[in-house]
């Protein structure tokens, strides 16, 4: 609609809706900032400076810090990543929990087995 077209070349790594919001935020700030500069009739080369646009890349090279969506995405993973560590240490607390308890069953089992076997061997053995 304002006559301004913009590329961008990246490799195959940097996602492509990132890449479509910078060139979507690039041209409307090139529009605004600019607007009256480069519309001259008649003048094929309408080339105006744009000191703004090296802030903007800066920005964009780390894509999780630029877009919000993918910012948000990776706290998400991170967080899930946490979640399913927190909940892989609860199942083995469980399972050491649930050894203690078989282990204290068997002790209690062989402490009655001590205390019986104890009483009918004294029981033999009558002071007198």
């Amino acid at each position: 609609e304002e006559g301004l077209a913009a590329v961008l070349v990246c490799d195959a790594e940097y996602p492509s809706r990132v890449a479509f919001t910078l060139l979507s935020k690039t041209l409307l700030d090139y529009a605004e900032t600019h607007r009256g500069k480069y519309e001259k009739d008649g003048v094929t080369d309408n080339s105006v400076a744009a000191p703004e646009l090296a802030a903007t890349l800066t920005k964009y090279q780390n894509p999780e810090e630029a877009d919000k969506l993918m910012k948000m995405q990776k706290d998400l993973d991170e967080t899930k990543t946490i979640m399913h560590q927190a909940m892989e240490n609860l199942l083995e607390r469980g399972e050491k929990i649930d050894n203690l308890v078989a282990k204290s069953s068997d002790l209690g089992a062989a402490s009655k087995g001590f205390y019986t076997a104890a009483k009918k061997n004294n029981s033999c053995c009558l002071l007198m």
